[in-house]
């Protein structure tokens, strides 16, 4: 395969993965909040708690995903595999 394949390869499955790990994160926060009892808390709060999972599987997917792309940066040579995403102007402006 060549540079660029492997490039959209990657991103297509990077942006599946970082969907599935937020769907995960989502999933789990909304179980934590369906064992919380609702009858005892004020009517604010739950629709507060209710909102609350959706910024949370956002942020934790994001803080995830950011961990693991270090990670494979680490370990991997990305120049050596994947093509550039934007390529820099090497031409100067005229002034």
């Amino acid at each position: 395969m060549n540079r660029k394949l492997n490039t959209l390869l990657f991103v297509l499955l990077a942006s599946v993965l970082n969907i599935i790990i937020m769907l995960l994160i989502l999933g789990a926060a909304l179980l934590l909040l369906s064992l919380l009892p609702a009858a005892n808390m004020p009517r604010w709060l739950t629709r507060f708690l209710g909102l609350l999972p959706f910024p949370v599987a956002i942020g934790g997917s994001f803080f995830i995903y950011h961990r693991m792309m270090h990670f494979v940066m680490r370990r991997v040579e990305m120049d050596r595999y994947f093509e550039p995403f934007l390529k820099r102007n090497l031409r100067k402006k005229d002034q």
